[in-house]
């Protein structure tokens, strides 16, 4: 040792244990190696004192707390767990006076990213010299040096990053996220710092709304130097925003390219649901038009305008939310993004479009303009959408962080996938309710056999021809949707008025029921399991009590969750009472004896 009081070295890695590599996922050395967590933020130290100095030595690891030890004659060895920080490291030796006599320090500056595009675990090793001396690194090739001072540090995947954090800026064209679409959307989306760009892109947004009369698309396209015209605010034929796909060399950075396109694929989303309801509005209608001579006339009487609304609403969330949802990797945040959107579109089609609907018109007519409102509900979600507020910017992040709009990952519909989700919601709520308010009493009603799905058939009051042809197995147990038409009883006075012979009759299959045969062009595909698991998701959800409220989207706490997970089987959805078969005859029978019918007829 020549005389010196001691002889040692500090080690560190230089990356933290939390770091997200941009690269990740590119197989060989690019993924994370076996072991990454392991000991990534501590500081070692070994130290060798010279036994002739005597004892009164410390060490002290600085870091985000200070740690320190006193140093024994001969080997020493330590580490400060946690204490490795971003920027310089530093150790030091102060001798029993309390004076600093050596310090390890220098080295690669630890970074919070991937300055090397890998997970880096390679040691810097720090020799501890004498003197007293400040903490201090070597900044990454192509770093700000500013930026890598003692405790702060910050480092990007392409090894360009600087104290501003505009990492965006300097990704190219030829980066790995943006040449290789087989990657995956979010991996692809971080390479670029694509939530960098948007957020820079908002950020001058917000300082400068409306710049010479763009809105918010135009703008953002405008900033990073992009195609004119995209209005992704307005639905319309033609529109740019929709036809023209942006090219990376069309921006001035990777992370708006992905950003533009995410916002256009957002738009082509509402165009093509708005496009394929105005293709498929004659077939829609057409067969709205057979719903009274399918299942039931419907008393004009009972067919207000509130109920209408509350179709409108309720239909629009049934038929919007699978489109939304079609592909399960596309929108993870459908509730964020989505729920508030359709919610907030629902209120405003009831408040506007009141005239359209007035009870003087037909009943036909008024269920015609259903799919105008709801064409008109989606140009109203997609112009707020895009408006360039705060919170509708904040939307837009959550559905195309990450990737989520990439091309690659997002797949729309076809119109005639579109126009049986359309359909299949409208005739969910439009079918049992013409069986309900029909001018003919039908007395519609989802029986409850209290029997197992394999149980032989044992219903009082049920025909044998009724069972295969009504029933339907919920949760291992049978139901059945049948009607309580016509008389529960016939008597036949020919014995005398005293003592006539009375028959109790059967419960009747409801019109229109064979019709349900789940083609998409008949009803939208709509089912009698549709309409039971309906009824009954409908009574459980009101402890298993009839007397339910049909759900309402835009003022209920689970409304849009509720639609999201069971869409036309949604509890509030389908309307029809559920009872066992006694309950239903009883009433039956007091109706048609002239007493009132009972709260929720047939059943109690």
């Amino acid at each position: 040792m020549n005389g010196d009081v001691l002889v040692g070295a500090a080690w560190y890695r230089t990356e933290l244990s939390d770091v997200k590599c941009p690269y990740e996922g590119n197989d060989a050395y690019y993924n994370k190696p076996d072991g990454w967590d392991d000991d990534v933020k501590y500081l070692y130290y070994a130290i060798i004192l010279n036994p002739s100095y005597g004892s009164g030595y410390k060490v002290t690891v600085s870091g985000s707390t200070e740690h320190t030890a006193p140093l024994n004659p001969g080997m020493n060895y330590g580490y400060g767990a946690g204490e490795v920080q971003t920027g310089a490291q530093r150790i030091t030796v102060k001798d029993p006076s309390g004076n600093v006599i050596y310090t390890a320090t220098g080295g690669m500056c630890v970074s919070d990213g991937c300055p090397n595009y890998i997970y880096n675990g390679n040691y810097q090793v720090l020799p501890l010299k004498k003197g007293n001396v400040d903490p201090i690194c070597n900044q990454w090739p192509g770093m700000d040096h500013s930026a890598c001072g003692y405790g702060t540090c910050h480092a990007s995947g392409d090894g360009s990053n600087n104290a501003a954090g505009d990492d965006f800026t300097h990704v190219t064209c030829t980066n790995p996220g943006v040449t290789d679409a087989s990657k995956d959307a979010k991996f692809r989306w971080d390479s670029v710092y694509a939530d960098q760009a948007w957020t820079w892109g908002v950020d001058q947004w917000n300082a400068n709304p409306f710049p010479g009369g763009l809105n918010f698309t135009e703008q953002f396209s405008n900033l990073f130097h992009g195609p004119e015209g995209i209005d992704c605010g307005t639905i319309e034929n033609d529109n740019p925003c929709g036809s023209n796909v942006v090219q990376c060399n069309d921006v001035t950075c990777p992370g708006a390219y992905f950003a533009i396109n995410s916002m256009e694929s957002i738009y082509r989303v509402h165009f093509n649901f708005w496009d394929a309801l105005d293709r498929a509005q004659n077939d829609i209608n057409a067969q709205v038009g057979e719903v009274s001579s399918t299942f039931a006339p419907i008393k004009s009487s009972d067919f207000s305008v509130k109920l209408l609304l509350d179709i409108i609403g309720l239909g629009f969330s049934l038929a919007g939310m699978p489109y939304f949802k079609a592909n399960p990797n596309t929108l993870a945040t459908v509730k964020d993004w989505v729920n508030p959107m359709v919610t907030n579109s629902i209120t405003i089609a009831k408040d506007t479009l009141k005239d359209a609907l007035s009870a003087e018109n037909s009943i036909s007519t008024r269920l015609n303009a259903i799919v105008t409102i709801w064409q008109a509900e989606i140009v109203s979600m997609n112009e707020q959408l895009f408006n360039g507020s705060k919170e509708n910017t904040d939307l837009l992040f959550t559905a195309i962080t990450d990737g989520q709009m990439l091309e690659t990952k997002h797949q729309d519909l076809g119109i005639d996938a579109i126009q049986a989700l359309v359909s299949k919601a409208l005739f969910a709520e439009l079918v049992p309710l013409a069986w309900q308010l029909s001018s003919s009493e039908l007395g519609p009603v989802v029986i409850d056999s209290e029997q197992g799905c394999g149980d032989k058939h044992d219903v009082k009051h049920m025909s044998s021809k009724s069972y295969d042809s009504s029933g339907v197995c919920v949760d291992s147990k049978m139901y059945y949707l049948i009607g309580c038409t016509g008389e529960a009883r016939t008597c036949d006075e020919s014995h005398g008025s005293f003592n006539p012979g009375c028959t109790d009759n059967f419960f009747s299959n409801l019109p229109g029921l064979d019709d349900l045969t789940g083609s998409e062009t008949a009803f939208g595909g709509l089912t009698k399991e549709d309409i039971v698991n309906g009824a009954v998701n409908s009574f459980a959800g009101n402890g298993n009590a009839n007397g339910w409220s049909m759900l309402d989207p835009s003022n209920t706490v689970d409304g849009m969750g509720l639609v999201s997970e069971y869409n036309v089987t949604a509890p509030g959805v389908v309307m029809l009472p559920v009872c066992t078969a006694s309950e239903a005859f009883s009433n039956w029978f007091s109706f048609t004896n002239g007493k009132p019918k009972s709260a929720n007829y047939p059943c109690n």
